[in-house]
């Protein structure tokens, strides 16, 4: 076997703390989970307590959809996310955040991969809880 074959076969060694620190500086910290937080506009799949498609809202946006009033009145809800391509459309969904007391926050993101325009989240530790 020759020497090239081996380094094919044999697994690499770590790199060295060096080369970890200028990979990290190069290409930044990894992301955890990206692509669903691609998917339900920055956050993970467990936060999230409910969403509204494009195409669910179209069907019907003049009424609020029972599933999101029910996320928005559930204690766990902390925040809403709306794209923000779709802010004025959204505007009686962010109206009843307001009204029970919720924050939300606008997302554009480039790399979205769904046609989710809202999420109800609850808060980053209640997750985990």
């Amino acid at each position: 076997m020759k020497k090239d074959d081996l380094e094919t076969v044999l697994p690499k060694k770590p790199d060295s703390l060096l080369e970890q620190t200028v990979s990290l500086a190069w290409h930044g910290t990894p992301e955890l989970h990206p692509e669903q937080k691609r998917k339900y506009l920055g956050t993970f799949e467990e936060r999230v307590l409910a969403y509204l498609t494009e195409k669910e809202f179209a069907a019907n946006p003049e009424t609020i959809k029972p599933a999101i009033r029910e996320a928005l009145d559930d204690a766990k809800s902390a925040i809403v996310l709306i794209r923000a391509d779709h802010i004025e459309l959204l505007v009686d969904y962010l109206n009843l955040a307001r009204q029970k007391g919720l924050s939300f926050r606008s997302v554009s993101r480039p790399d979205l991969i769904s046609d989710i325009v809202l999420v109800v989240a609850t808060a980053k530790t209640d997750a985990l809880g």
